[in-house]
């Protein structure tokens, strides 16, 4: 007959023996004998037997005290990431360069490339990136990089380069536009006017291609001056302008192209599409 020997025990079995079988044959009934002895000895142990609630090797008396203990490790082990993602990215947006205070930071990967959402909330992960590889980016810049990088197939790389001829170089003022008194709204229908200026800028997002049916689009003015919005809901003012001053954006498109503007210094030729 073939017999099985339990590891560290010689005596002959039929069958391997489960751990509670084997403790119930030499008599521990469970506990190891180190846990037998300190408990006979009444000393004190951080193992994981005896009465209370445990988390870890910690023993606690009551259930909410062993549920408090987790979440306040749970609390300072995030604490100890949020510090460790600072020390490495910084605490300030790369191109608007708001704080960590006033708004929430991302952080961007230069080449563009897409990652795991959880990797910057590792350990072990964050210790392993090479920081010259990754910034710190506010949620509205992060989203204006990456419009960027699709529609005009930006690098990080031509990126740093606009914010350094921004430092250097003085901002360009913007003029205000004033509406003159005679472009009051007139008899026609908000339909009427709303055709008259897609006839005049067109029916589709200069960038995304997005038209009237898909999502709402707006009037920009290629210069970046401001203007009143009545400007161009106006029949007797849409007909004075000029349509090569003017485009059709969708909403979003609109916003990043005010972002570029105001933080990069580009002009509408250095952002229209090729």
């Amino acid at each position: 007959m073939d017999y099985k020997l339990i590891k560290y025990r010689s005596f002959p079995v039929k069958d391997m023996c489960s751990q509670k079988e084997v403790a119930e044959r030499f008599g521990l009934k469970g506990a190891s004998p180190v846990q037998r002895v300190f408990k006979e000895q009444g000393w004190k142990t951080r193992g994981r037997w005896g009465d209370g609630a445990t988390y870890g090797r910690r023993q606690f008396a009551t259930e909410k005290e062993r549920e408090s203990a987790i979440k306040e490790r749970g609390e300072h082990r995030q604490q100890e990431l949020k510090e460790l993602r600072e020390n490495l990215f910084g605490t300030e947006c790369r191109v608007c360069g708001v704080s960590k205070d006033e708004k929430t930071l991302a952080i961007h990967r230069k080449d563009f490339q897409g990652h795991e959402h959880n990797k910057f909330w590792k350990k072990c992960t964050l210790e392993s990136l090479n920081p010259d590889n990754y910034a710190a980016l506010c949620i509205q810049c992060h989203r204006g990089v990456h419009w960027m990088h699709k529609e005009h197939s930006t690098s990080w790389a031509d990126i740093e380069k606009h914010l350094q001829e921004k430092t250097s170089t003085t901002a360009r003022t913007k003029e205000s536009f004033v509406l003159q008194e005679n472009a009051s709204q007139t008899g026609k229908s908000k339909q009427e006017i709303e055709e008259l200026r897609k006839s005049l800028f067109g029916r589709d997002c200069h960038f995304c291609g997005d038209n009237y049916e898909s999502r709402r689009l707006t009037i920009h003015r290629k210069d970046g001056r401001p203007h009143r919005d009545s400007l161009v809901w106006s029949e007797s003012s849409l007909k004075s302008l000029n349509p090569d001053e003017w485009t059709a954006l969708c909403q979003k498109c609109h916003r990043y192209v005010h972002w570029a503007e105001e933080n990069f210094g580009l002009s509408w030729d250095d952002l229209k599409k090729k």
